[in-house]
């Protein structure tokens, strides 16, 4: 049978001609959602291509599981559905549907889908995709332990407890420990050799990680300090020099490491030049915020530079500082686990995006990367 599929129109004087067959036609305003929503189920076509007829209900079902958790988030994001119209991020979307494809874990959909946000925010920055490639690979691939461990070594390496108190730090630091996989924390050797087989991580085996009441005591030298002794021999010089540059005593704190002894305000000496008074203005009735004064300062920096250095005082702070740690049980298991890790790592930029997407699946109110 031959089929002639030559067609001839003809009309009328004046009339004018339109032939076309399966006409497509696409709203140029906007990507709306059911478009967006039909951009998934075309990349699921061309994800399932490799799979077979019998593998195609299943996978189908798993993958509208990741699509039903990414576009919630899509509509909190600017501009967002756009994204589903750049060739980039369909390529990309397919990577994400053929992994979502090979997983029955709940949490992986979750995890691909803050992915998939996190490859709109850094759309332009081609060393993030680098490291969002190969992450969207290896989410079927990574165990949950190793994942865990993974996101607390992220947690524990980005946020630090920094407040202008010590306690209300360690408090909030605490909350999002609490937040985060803290029962499924792997031991022993094997989560770190599966991280790095998935370039999740480097290991080192010539070194070891430092202590992570070392390790915070040396990000955190503003408190984990002896400071001035409260009426000792310099306090009238120090009461003074406050004073004469528009601050008072009151403005140190009572160091909660150390009786009778009191600090500036700051995790570390270099958050002093952060420094703002705040000011209520009558007239107006609004708060007005003003940096301190280089004087100010100054004065700070020095009396910084003045805090007791005795080799006891000092230890007798660290010991402190660990009874204080334990003292909040989440960073008190953070930390006993972060102490027996057997080997130094370095995170890659996989495991950079792959930690944070999971701290985000748990607690979405982490900032986004820098």
């Amino acid at each position: 049978m031959i089929n002639d599929t030559n067609q001839t129109q003809t009309a009328g004087d004046n009339a004018q001609q339109v032939q076309g067959q399966n006409v497509t036609i696409i709203n140029q305003i906007g990507i709306t959602e059911q478009r967006a929503r039909e951009i998934c189920s075309e990349m699921f076509a061309v994800a399932k291509r490799d799979l077979t007829f019998e593998a195609e209900k299943t996978a189908l079902e798993r993958v509208n599981k990741l699509e039903d958790r990414l576009m919630p988030k899509m509509h909190r994001i600017e501009g967002a559905l756009e994204n589903f119209a750049d060739p980039s991020f369909q390529v990309f979307l397919t990577k994400a549907n053929k992994a979502a494809a090979c997983t029955d874990r709940e949490s992986d959909y979750d995890l691909l889908s803050e992915l998939l946000v996190h490859r709109i925010e850094k759309k332009n920055s081609r060393k993030d995709q680098v490291g969002l490639n190969r992450a969207v690979e290896v989410v079927d691939q990574i165990t949950d332990e190793a994942l865990s461990g993974l996101t607390m070594f992220f947690a524990v390496s980005q946020y630090n407890p920094v407040a202008g108190f010590l306690d209300q730090g360690l408090s909030i630091l605490d909350g999002l420990y609490n937040k985060l996989p803290l029962a499924k924390l792997p031991v022993g050797k094997d989560w770190l050799e599966e991280l790095d087989l998935l370039d999740a991580v480097r290991v080192s085996s010539m070194g070891s990680l430092k202590k992570l009441e070392q390790y915070w005591s040396e990000n955190l030298k503003g408190f984990v300090a002896a400071g001035i002794k409260k009426n000792g021999d310099q306090w009238d010089d120090i009461s003074n020099m406050l004073n004469n540059c528009g601050l008072s005593a009151n403005f140190l704190i009572s160091n909660i490491l150390l009786d009778d002894y009191v600090l500036i305000p700051v995790a570390d000496e270099n958050a002093i030049d952060s420094f703002v008074q705040t000011r209520f203005i009558v007239p107006e009735g609004r708060m007005d915020f003003c940096p301190f004064s280089d004087e100010q300062k100054q004065i700070l920096h020095k009396i910084f530079s003045m805090y007791d250095k005795s080799p006891d005082l000092l230890n007798k702070v660290k010991n402190a500082f660990v009874e204080k740690l334990d003292s909040f049980e989440a960073i008190k298991t953070v930390r006993l686990w972060w102490n027996s890790i057997p080997h130094a790592i370095t995170v890659t930029a996989v495991g950079r995006v792959l930690a944070h997407a999971n701290a985000k699946r748990c607690d979405p109110s982490i900032p986004n990367l820098n």
